[in-house]
């Protein structure tokens, strides 16, 4: 087999001071700065840098030597013209909590189910009123159908207006479930569940209990262009690729019931 190794050779071109030692200290003393837990593998890392150079010629031990003194200078003197911020911690506010009647069965409580959400976390949700609260009664949103319309006709026969599904879908019941002047369960069934996560209902059991014990949250609410919201508000090209991807949704669904048809 032929000898691959590097043949080791002589500098035969000004290499004063290295630009890779001096890169490579820079990097590992600035990040040592921040995070000096990490100063034993990248100071070996940055080590190795400087030695390749050497190892394969291309630099005198001086070169190395004098880029990472340059490179580490360069580092010190930024951290010092220019520290890093300290994160400001806020300190969120203490919940306002209620207690409501209890609702061990379910009696009262309505809850619309969008079945479609979570990628199928809806559809087993609407099964669970069913198991865990026998009196609960559910209604299944249909994807085309008016979603506000049936949260109406919900919340009107409803002692607590429950919803589960994504976060659109629970800021779209929350709307309703103020006008009506109902309690709202959150059910936590979709994709992410930022809000739900929020009031730290981070399973369909965390649901089921805060009902069947009564437990309520007071909340806070924004507004934007005339309606409010409780998660989240978006603006610029956000909400109109929703609204295209919601035609594309029903175009699907609509070529798919007709060749089940």
């Amino acid at each position: 087999m032929p000898n691959r190794r590097p043949q080791r050779r002589v500098p035969r071109s000004p290499s004063f001071p290295s630009g890779h030692a001096a890169s490579a200290a820079a990097f590992a003393v600035g990040a040592i700065i921040e995070l000096p837990a990490l100063a034993v593998p990248l100071g070996a890392l940055a080590g190795a840098v400087g030695y390749s150079g050497i190892y394969a010629g291309i630099h005198h031990p001086g070169d190395v030597l004098a880029g990472a003194i340059a490179g580490a200078g360069i580092a010190f003197a930024g951290a010092r013209l220019a520290p890093a911020r300290e994160p400001t911690r806020v300190r969120p506010p203490d919940p306002v909590t209620e207690q409501l009647a209890p609702c061990p069965s379910g009696a009262g409580v309505v809850a619309v189910v969008n079945p479609r959400s979570g990628s199928g976390r809806g559809a087993r949700a609407a099964e669970a009123p069913t198991r865990e609260l026998p009196d609960a009664e559910v209604m299944l949103w249909q994807v085309g159908t008016d979603l506000d319309d049936l949260l109406r006709k919900a919340a009107e026969r409803a002692d607590v207006l429950a919803v589960a599904g994504g976060d659109g879908t629970v800021n779209a019941a929350a709307q309703v479930a103020r006008q009506a002047g109902r309690p709202l369960l959150v059910v936590p069934a979709g994709t992410f569940n930022h809000f739900a996560a929020d009031l730290g209902l981070e399973r369909l059991g965390d649901a089921i209990a805060a009902v069947r014990h009564g437990t309520a949250m007071c909340i806070d609410v924004g507004t934007a262009a005339g309606e409010f919201f409780i998660n989240t508000s978006s603006l610029g090209s956000y909400p109109a690729y929703v609204a295209a991807r919601e035609r594309r949704s029903l175009s699907s669904d609509a070529i798919e019931k007709a060749r089940s048809t």
